[in-house]
């Protein structure tokens, strides 16, 4: 009889020992699951930084793009005025030299 107890009291241990192995298994897949969650959300919001970053680097070449052409322009501009912005000071040294012509024959009549 000492090997039937023994015999009944070993499935019992089997269960006991079975019942924490399934514990066990579960606080392992509940942890796994957290952490595969964890991840899941995790690489989420790196996929949408990434469309975020690359709609911003979208718009920056586009302002890039917009600011170099007006800087061509104005170059243009700049390039096609620079031979009249040169007319005018001659203009305005003749006018100079009127003046002084004007103001030494007022001095002339008056000295």
């Amino acid at each position: 009889e000492p090997e039937a107890v023994t015999a009944a009291s070993a499935p019992a241990s089997a269960k006991a020992s079975g019942t924490e192995s399934e514990s066990l298994c579960e606080e392992t897949n509940h942890a796994l699951q957290g952490a595969i969650e964890k991840l899941q959300s995790g690489f989420s919001t790196l996929r949408k930084e990434k469309v975020d970053l690359k709609e911003r680097v979208e718009k920056l070449e586009l302002l890039f793009i917009r600011l170099s052409e007006e800087t061509d322009t104005m170059r243009k501009n700049i390039k096609s005025y620079e031979p009249q912005r040169a007319v005018p000071k001659p203009r305005h040294q003749e006018e100079g030299e009127k003046r002084e012509v004007k103001v030494r024959r007022a001095a002339s009549l008056w000295g």
